[in-house]
């Protein structure tokens, strides 16, 4: 018997297989457990004395976690990738094929090439436990099932329901699992162990006529769209158009998972099965792939980070808060905390404030519930965690307050330094700084050492980047603790130095400054913005100028103009945004009519037009207005990685995948800089520069690198350009 695998009879006839993985915390199929699953079929094949067996695994909270990513990321080439396809899919349709009964007993989370392996077994049966989430996420990673999942699911549990898991890459729980009739039985996870045996009992003793016939009775596959191929192909039109919808042609993978699965319904196993390691072959070796599985490792890396180059600094503890500032930010913070079981002391200077803060909040974990992803009684316990003042009682218990004001420094340092009086001697603050440096307000701290920058974007409930600012009175103690706190939110960290616009206001600001120059120069607002969501951007300048309002568009572009100097795109119209930008009307700096942000030219609001004397010409093609906008981040970039601002091109990737809609089978925009070639960039830069304004000078570090024949994340090193994400 082999390492991963270990048998051994429970009851006469009934084998118990456990699959635990020495020395991995989850079960993964790599080139040992496939070889080491190949030798065990074999000998079940052999053994007489099996009428049943059953598999569970040995590992806390986890069945499978599906194939090793990094094998995915080894795959060489499309042939490389289909004959590992084909292998896998022989190798589940072998056990499939076993000449006894086999269940699979999921407790914890089963995923990918696990949940593959699950429908290749005769019958599944789910724990009760949260935990238990059963899934195919391949469309995450840039790629289809591609071990006979996308073949036999749609076989098991309908069109509809298969369509769902493959192309929203989402898992179902136990209980949405036994509905939709992808496990055959649901059972405590204390007591599945019992369950298993006593179900493949009743298998051998009366045949599986019941479990049959509750498939069957599957109401999403006996419907008329379920039954007929006329209706699974109206099903096979509307999901294609809404994929074109939503994605066009960017992430292929999901067009083929539908392909795969229409192929199934109307094909044999083995012809399905072979269509299936074609597109996943296709797929597993294209650009869009490489760049998923990228951010993937990033993320892995975050994880295993602590934020700081000293490894051994452990983080500390925290298990209350102090917010100061009941607006957007601090009731976004509030919300972070409360959800994951944090007491919070929300405090503002009056009461209304707080009670609209206190009803946002409510509103949100009411969409979790909605979501399922929490009970209507656990709702109400988190918000519980809630506690709003406009005083300071209650911050003396915090381990950390966090101050989410106006950017407003002398309001800043007058209110931290109250709060610094009424915490705990070892308590963190951080403040939310924007506009000025961190380090002006640690100079007016009594212990400036526990005193960050925690810069989270809005809405800072949705948006994962959270930059964390390590000025030079900061501890790595207390970055690591941030960053761990980070990390328990859901979030990716990114610590950054203490300098003008820290990260992402770096790159955001000439970004959008360049959109006002282009508007300027007749590119109509929606256009401009069109261009940016065809390549791939979640929302273009003008939305993002929109939903920031002219207030903190103005702040943003303005403690950064001077800074930039003459890498800063300049224009009549910036100046005027400005010199208006705490105008009282309302709409003078609105792109878009209110309430109808979607890009389309009859929401644009003309009246700026008119007003700015703007005269639209049609000669702005989209390649150019992206080049335009793309090429200034990128020369920020490589600016921001001279500074020191961080150390490794990853990190800049993190903060504009998470922090402003990058797109990610892009993999960020270094790694899309690197797509194009250095030289070619630094050749449109001198034609930007020349034809448009020294603003489009190259960085000297572009320039370098250019000279050196290599692209960013090479030239920097492979120690570099390969650690820790996070780190300063």
């Amino acid at each position: 018997m082999s390492q991963a695998f270990q048998a051994e009879f429970v009851e006469k006839g009934i084998l118990k297989i456990i699959f635990d993985l020495p020395g991995s915390p989850v079960n993964l199929f790599n080139a040992e457990t496939v070889e080491e699953l190949n030798q065990l079929i074999e000998e079940l094949k052999a053994d007489a004395n099996v009428k049943a067996a059953y598999v569970i695994s040995g590992k806390e909270k986890n069945f499978s976690a599906g194939a090793e990513v990094q094998e995915i990321y080894n795959i060489t080439s499309s042939e490389d990738a289909y004959a590992k396809s084909r292998f896998g899919q022989m190798l589940f349709e072998r056990w499939r094929q076993l000449p006894f009964p086999t269940l699979a007993a999921i407790d914890g989370a089963c995923m990918g090439g696990g949940t593959e392996w699950a429908l290749a077994f005769s019958y599944r049966m789910g724990s009760d436990r949260p935990e238990t989430r059963i899934g195919l996420p391949e469309v995450k990673l840039g790629i289809i099932p591609g071990w006979g999942g996308a073949v036999r699911l749609p076989r098991l549990i309908g069109v509809k329901n298969a369509l769902k898991l493959i192309l929203n890459g989402e898992p179902v729980s136990g209980a949405e699992s036994y509905r939709i009739c992808l496990t055959d039985d649901l059972a405590p996870h204390k007591m599945l162990d019992r369950a298993a045996v006593e179900f493949l009992q009743k298998v051998l003793a009366s045949g599986d006529r019941e479990i049959l016939q509750r498939r069957r009775k599957n109401p999403e596959r006996r419907g008329f769209r379920e039954s007929f191929r006329l209706g699974r192909n109206q099903v096979f039109r509307k999901t294609r158009k809404e994929i074109f919808r939503k994605t066009g042609e960017q992430y292929p993978a999901l067009l083929a998972g539908l392909q795969a699965v229409m192929f199934s319904c109307d094909n044999q196993l083995e012809d399905a099965l072979m269509f299936e390691a074609r597109k996943f072959a296709v797929l597993a070796a294209s650009p869009t792939c490489r760049n998923l599985l990228w951010i993937y490792f990033l993320n892995e890396e975050m994880k295993k980070s602590n934020g700081v180059k000293a490894r051994e600094i452990v983080p500390e503890k925290i298990s209350r808060l102090g917010v100061l500032g009941a607006g957007e930010m601090g009731s976004g913070l509030a919300y972070l905390a409360a959800l994951n079981g944090q007491p919070v002391r929300l405090k503002d200077a009056a009461y209304p404030p707080l009670s609209r803060a206190l009803a946002g909040i409510w509103q949100l974990f009411e969409r979790q519930v909605s979501r399922e992803r929490l009970t209507a009684r656990q709702a109400e316990l988190k918000m519980d965690l809630l506690s709003p003042t406009i005083e300071y009682s209650g911050f003396a218990r915090a381990d950390l307050v966090m101050e989410a004001l106006p950017d407003d420094r002398v309001l800043k340092k007058e209110i931290l330094k109250k709060a610094e009086e009424c915490t705990r001697e070892g308590a963190i603050l951080t403040t939310a700084a924007a506009a000025f440096p961190v380090s002006e307000v640690a100079k007016h701290c009594l212990r400036p050492e526990r005193l960050a920058g925690f810069n989270g974007v809005y809405p800072v409930h949705k948006m994962r980047l959270v930059e964390i600012v390590q000025a030079k009175q900061t501890s790595d103690q207390t970055v690591a603790t941030l960053y761990e706190l980070a990390r328990q939110w859901g979030k990716f960290p990114v610590v950054v130095q203490d300098r003008p616009g820290f990260l992402l206001n770096r790159l955001l600001a000439p970004y959008l400054a360049e959109a006002l120059a282009l508007l300027e120069s007749g590119a109509p607002i929606h256009w401009v913005d069109l261009a940016m969501i065809r390549f791939g951007m979640s929302r273009g300048p003008f939305q993002m100028l929109d939903e920031l309002g002219r207030e903190k568009a103005g702040k943003l572009l303005r403690s950064l103009q001077t800074y930039l100097g003459k890498r800063f795109p300049r224009s009549g119209l910036l100046e005027e945004l400005l010199k208006n930008s705490r105008a009282e009307d309302g709409q003078q700096w609105r792109f878009y009519l209110p309430g109808r942000s979607e890009v389309k030219k009859k929401n644009v609001n003309r009246r700026l037009y008119k007003e700015r004397k703007i005269r639209l010409k049609k000669t702005f093609e989209m390649a150019e207005i992206q080049d335009r906008l793309l090429l200034l981040m990128i020369n920020e970039a490589a600016i921001c990685l001279e500074e020191k601002i961080v150390e490794r091109p990853g990190s800049i990737d993190a903060a504009t995948l998470f922090g402003m809609g990058f797109p990610k089978f892009r993999g960020g925009l270094l790694r899309y800089a690197d797509s194009i070639g250095i030289a070619k960039i630094m050749g449109r830069l001198w034609y930007f520069s020349e034809m448009v304004g020294e603003r489009y000078a190259a960085a000297p570090l572009l320039k370098r690198i250019s000279e050196s024949g290599k692209e960013i994340y090479e030239f920097l090193s492979e120690k570099e350009a390969n650690g820790a994400p996070g780190d300063k």
